[in-house]
């Protein structure tokens, strides 16, 4: 997976944490948990998403924007999803202050007790869950 498509699901949500690191949520985990608690706090998580930025920036224009997303075939369709969510001023690409500022479902996602971080067991839960869901789907 490149840096592009797994910086994108990182900052849209859902199963996406289960496919960084090669498949290693705890890579995540080692990377974001800069204070070395053995959890991630929302401000870990958003300095950690944030740090990829220019590695998302493909062209390296300083804006994340559908020319992007054309360069990475597997996150393609869910970068063009997070600019249209991280653009708030509607001019058709995302500065890294927009970046900075848009939702954060993964996060809100994973912090399944709500307590304002994410541990161990929260993302091993979510790497079990996504499983599921490609077994399914015979992924």
């Amino acid at each position: 997976m490149t840096a592009l498509a797994a910086m994108t699901m990182l900052s849209l949500g859902a199963p996406a944490l289960a496919q960084m690191g090669g498949g290693d949520p705890m890579a995540m985990l080692k990377a974001a948990d800069t204070n070395g608690d053995g959890a991630i706090s929302r401000a870990e998580y958003l300095a950690y998403r944030g740090s990829h930025f220019t590695e998302m920036d493909a062209n390296k224009d300083g804006f994340l924007s559908s020319a992007d997303a054309a360069s990475d075939e597997r996150g393609g369709r869910r970068m063009e999803r997070m600019i249209a969510q991280a653009d708030f001023d509607k001019d058709g690409k995302v500065s890294r202050p927009e970046f900075d500022k848009a939702p954060a479902p993964m996060f809100d996602r994973l912090d399944a007790n709500g307590d304002g971080t994410v541990d161990k067991a929260e993302l091993a839960n979510a790497r079990q869950a996504f499983e599921a869901r490609r077994d399914e789907r015979g992924n």
